[in-house]
């Protein structure tokens, strides 16, 4: 069944239980030759609180000492990530958050992306093959969790704001967090010449339409390059 909900100047088309296409597939053409932009939006819940420990127990949050060291070493290592994205998109900003958990001996056990905005999964990919292979100062215990933010954001740009995937960061991690059925959708929208966004289009899309509805308002509250058409792929994983 068709269905159609309209949040003015949002509209929601398509059916509820469509697949969301991937990116790779998705990549449209705008009729009118504007210049276009396909980016990502991925949140998945996170849950750096299991054991690392051989009973399979709850984790206790053991100190970590020298931390910010291990995590400045890190960073390091990711701009090879980064660096080899820039080189087929030289305009890739946008941030990531990864979930870790650090064993008793400070080797890392689990390591998972809870967010992605405006960067590809090959990239968080290449960040996680990065951290999985970290050593820590041994924490103890049965183990214990670590969130690292990994943003990536230019200045102003001669033609507008070029960061704006991660000025809608904390709105859209605001939506993510009332997910509670998968989320995914393609938003379409283009900008006029000052950069404002008009109407979305949201097609396919499936689960939750308050979360898609809130995630529209976040990316249309933020400056955005101007004469572009964008496409978003979304999916939050509660």
């Amino acid at each position: 069944m068709l269905a159609v909900r309209r949040f003015a100047p949002l509209v929601l088309i398509g059916c509820a239980n469509a697949e969301a296409p991937p990116a790779e597939t998705a990549a449209l053409q705008s009729a009118d030759g504007t210049p276009q932009k396909t980016f990502e939006i991925a949140f998945q819940r996170a849950h750096a609180t299991g054991s690392c420990g051989a009973d399979g127990g709850p984790t206790a949050a053991a100190p970590i000492l020298s931390a910010d060291a291990a995590i400045t070493r890190l960073r390091e290592k990711f701009k090879g990530c980064y660096d080899r994205l820039l080189e087929s998109d030289p305009e890739a900003r946008g941030r990531l958050i990864e979930e870790i958990k650090i064993a008793p001996d400070g080797s890392v056990c689990a390591v998972s992306t809870s967010e992605r905005i405006g960067l590809p999964a090959d990239l968080a990919t290449c960040i996680e093959r990065i951290v999985a292979s970290a050593q820590f100062m041994p924490p103890g215990g049965s183990g214990s969790p670590l969130s690292i933010p990994v943003p990536y954001v230019a200045p102003r740009g001669p033609n507008g704001p070029v960061a704006w995937p991660t000025l809608a960061t904390p709105a859209i991690e605001h939506c993510a967090a009332s997910a509670k059925q998968l989320t995914e959708a393609t938003i379409q929208y283009s900008t006029d010449q000052a950069g404002g966004v008009g109407d979305l289009q949201i097609d396919p899309w499936k689960g939750d339409q308050d979360v898609l509805g809130c995630t529209a308002d976040a990316l249309r509250a933020v400056p955005h390059p101007p004469s572009v058409h964008f496409v978003v792929h979304a999916r939050f994983q509660p």
